[in-house]
């Protein structure tokens, strides 16, 4: 029976004026590029709610993806966007003007290390022997690269909202 294994569970919160386009492409270009965003195959809209409330937007929408690692054991990554707030606006730099939206955006990012993702095993035991003493490096190495990718996504994230502020 296939087990998940939380890696990363985060949330960032911000308020500001940035364009919420750019956001929704780069994470999914992010995704498409870590190969976690084929519609056809791996990727999932599970749900996409827009509400108009007077002169702005609320959003939810809820992203997964997964990428199989070897035949037994696959990532996934989980993005849930959460706008209580969004409206355009239009912003002056540099003499230029700009369309662009104020926000406010919960984003929780969240992966999941998946073993056994075909259910193959029907034995315990033998499962638990493959697992203790023939892929246990490379479960850790598997888990500590989700990691590592996840961060590089959040991280992503707080770059483009700081980039914002500059």
């Amino acid at each position: 029976m296939s087990e998940l294994i939380p890696v990363v569970s985060t949330k960032i919160k911000d308020k500001g004026i940035f364009s919420m386009d750019d956001l929704y492409k780069g994470l999914k270009d992010w995704l498409v590029q870590e190969g976690y965003g084929d519609e056809k195959t791996n990727f999932r809209e599970d749900y996409y709610v827009e509400r108009i409330k007077g002169d702005f937007k609320q959003l939810e929408i809820k992203w997964r993806g997964e990428k199989n690692v070897t035949s037994y054991f696959t990532n996934q990554i989980i993005i849930t966007i959460n706008v209580t707030s969004l409206k355009d606006v239009e912003i002056e730099k540099e003499g230029k003007k700009y369309e662009t939206n104020k926000v406010d955006i919960d984003l929780k990012v969240e992966s999941n290390f998946i073993k056994d993702r075909k259910n193959k095993w029907t034995s315990d035991f033998f499962r638990n022997l493959y697992e203790r003493y023939i892929v246990k490096e490379r479960t850790e190495e598997y888990i500590e690269d989700l990691y590592n990718r996840t961060y590089s996504l959040i991280n992503e994230v707080k770059k483009f909202l700081e980039l914002r502020r500059a």
